[in-house]
């Protein structure tokens, strides 16, 4: 229908301009002294019919494109019209009759220059189209991202990323492959291994393999490779000759003291559980990616606040994306998140505690604390770990509903079965957080009687757990808060700091290096 559609909007401004160019027409124009309205009409159709076979040759089905072809294809009906009458006119032998009266030739100049209007008005649409397309693709092109820049980017803690899509694992394999093959030429890091799974997980297969790549490299860089040997030779003689524990000892040693990228493909989360706690954070931007066909997969890996991105990649045949966390937004805030941790961290034998950073809007105390709830380090501290925004309206139900589908989703249930009510998601949270050690945050409380409801509806919990509560109002925090010590006010960035988050937020994420130059 569209390229039908584009066809007849050609074939009408074919006819409407073959009658804008004929010599009646010129001849109109000139004797009524609107030549300009007829060169202008002119020029303007033929641009048009440019713009329709450029879109019929590239299958644009843009939704804008076809508004538009309607509206050239309903201007070029009228000048046709206009200018197939003037030519019936012109065509009789008492051409000139009909202008001998000024109102005559007032209504023929009046219907020029209103062709002309109209022309001009669809004209801007068509330019205004034109951008809005351009537009629309250069959004679409920059939200995707490319593989080696997510690799690269963020600061020195380890980064997951995972690979999934609709194209199947060898699409997958391709992107990751080119990004792995790039990184490992420029040496971005100083290990490189690369696993799939090819049947039940063997964690000594595992090891063999990985630090069987690891000798590899080494022995590449430092050319220890005798006379007429070849690497492979040697990596297979070192891996004869290495006891078991000692290959386990290499393996740490190598992993905790040098930056790796690692590939692993085809896990299944049983798998990556497993795995993950082979690689320590070393703090030297150490990266693993993950390949998986389910995004559910890919959910679990990445970690419930991860980010989703589509890859670049050439085929337009599916899509390719990547789940990652993304490098941390706080900006100056490193002796606020040392504070806080410490405060998590501290021991209290007699309840749990609830810590309250307030603050002035747009301080940053949700992204704070929302970096803080994802720390590594406190993964060892709490067995279960719930983050709640408080919506308006407030509505107990939906608050109580996310935390225990956060702490135990099979609690909740998915299906059919699904509890509801408050008193159902009170007694369900009960025994969740039974003798459980919890985070639990509460983002944006705004009253007192938020918080009162909140807390009454939770069970009493461990001494270990901790809940952290953000608000704007000192109030609420002492009423949360009934410590002094756990009360945290959040300041005002300084200059220098204020000056990297706008470069950070503002210059960088819109590109506006550019209007920096201007200043």
């Amino acid at each position: 229908m569209e390229t039908t559609g584009l066809s007849v909007g050609k074939s009408v401004l074919n006819g409407a301009l073959s009658y804008a160019k004929s010599a009646i027409a010129q001849e109109v124009a000139l004797q009524l002294g609107v030549q300009r309205d007829q060169a202008f009409t002119r020029d303007e159709l033929e641009m048009m019919l440019s713009f329709l076979m450029a879109a019929h040759e590239e299958r644009d089905n843009h939704k804008v494109v076809k508004t538009w072809v309607k509206q050239v294809r309903d201007v070029a009906y009228d000048v046709e019209d206009c200018l197939q009458d003037l030519a019936v006119r012109l065509g009789k032998p008492s051409r000139w009759c009909f202008l001998r009266t000024l109102v005559d030739r007032h209504r023929v100049v009046t219907r020029m220059k209103e062709l002309r209007a109209k022309v001009e008005d669809v004209s801007q649409r068509r330019i205004a189209t034109m951008f809005g397309i351009e537009e629309a693709r250069r959004q679409k092109d920059k939200a995707k991202v490319d593989l080696s820049q997510l690799i690269n980017e963020g600061n020195q803690d380890l980064r997951v990323i995972v690979v999934w899509g609709t194209g199947g694992v060898l699409g997958q394999t391709v992107v990751i492959k080119a990004a792995y093959d790039n990184l490992k030429r420029s040496k971005m890091f100083e290990l490189y291994a690369w696993f799939r799974i090819v049947h039940t997980f063997n964690p000594l297969e595992f090891l063999q393999c990985i630090m069987r790549q690891f000798y590899q490299i080494s022995f590449e860089e430092t050319g220890e490779t005798q006379e007429k040997t070849s690497i492979g030779a040697q990596v297979f003689k070192k891996m004869g000759i290495t006891k078991q524990d000692d290959l386990v000892d290499a393996f740490s040693e190598h992993v905790n003291e040098k930056s790796y990228l690692i590939v692993l493909c085809d896990l299944s989360i049983e798998e990556w559980d497993v795995i993950t706690g082979y690689f320590p954070d070393n703090k030297k931007g150490s990266r693993i990616i993950v390949s998986t066909e389910h995004g559910e997969v890919a959910s679990l890996c990445a970690g419930q606040e991860s980010t989703v991105s589509e890859l670049n990649q050439s085929s337009v045949d599916h899509s390719i994306f990547a789940s990652y966390n993304k490098e941390s937004q706080v900006v100056g805030r490193e002796k606020e998140k040392i504070d806080l941790i410490n405060l998590i961290s501290k021991q209290d034998d007699q309840q749990p505690i609830v810590i309250s950073v307030w603050g002035m809007g747009g301080l940053g105390k949700t992204t704070l604390v929302k970096e803080i709830y994802q720390r590594q380090e406190l993964g060892g501290l709490f067995e279960k770990r719930a983050c709640v925004t408080i919506m308006r309206p407030f509505v107990l139900q939906e608050i109580l509903e996310s935390l225990a589908m956060q702490l135990d989703a099979d609690s909740v249930g998915l299906g059919t079965q699904k509890v509801t009510g408050t008193e159902a998601l009170i007694e369900v949270l009960d025994k969740v957080l039974a003798r459980k050690r919890c985070l639990i945050v509460l983002d944006d409380l705004s009253s007192i009687r938020e918080w009162d409801m909140i807390i009454q509806s939770l069970p009493k919990m461990e001494s270990a757990c901790r809940i952290i509560i953000t608000t704007r109002e000192e109030n609420i925090a002492r009423r949360c808060s009934q410590k002094p010590e756990n009360i945290y006010k959040l300041k005002v960035l300084e200059d220098s700091d204020a000056l990297d988050l706008l470069t950070k937020k503002v210059l960088i994420q819109n590109n506006l290096a550019a209007f920096v130059q201007l200043l």
